[in-house]
C-alpha cells in the first residue's frame, strides 16, 4: 500500500509517515515548495511537490496511492483546499 501523507514535513506528518514505513507502507509526503523537511530526511519516503490548495499538484500526488492520511489542519487561516 502507498500512502500519501499531507503535512508529512511537520511533527505529526512526520510521526504518521514513520509509522506507516515501519508498517511496511510506502509513503508519498505532498511537500510545499522550499518547505523544511529536516523532520523527513534521510526516511525512505517519496516527496511530491505540491500544495493542498492547488488542485492539480493533488491529483498528481494521489496517483497511484491507495490511502491518504491528511496529518495537516485544512480549514485554518482562510485556506481552502482543492478536492479531488
Amino acid at each position: 500500500m502507498t500512502a500519501l501523507v499531507t503535512g508529512a514535513t511537520g511533527f505529526l506528518g512526520s510521526s504518521v509517515a514513520r509509522a506507516l514505513l515501519d508498517s511496511g507502507h510506502a509513503v508519498r509526503a505532498l511537500v510545499r515548495p522550499g518547505a523544511d523537511t529536516r523532520n523527513i530526511d534521510g526516511l525512505e519516503i517519496e516527496q511530491a511537490t505540491g500544495d493542498l490548495t492547488d488542485r492539480r499538484s493533488l491529483e498528481r500526488a494521489v496517483r497511484g496511492c491507495d490511502g491518504d492520511r491528511p496529518t495537516r489542519g485544512v480549514l485554518y487561516a482562510g485556506v481552502r483546499p482543492a478536492i479531488v
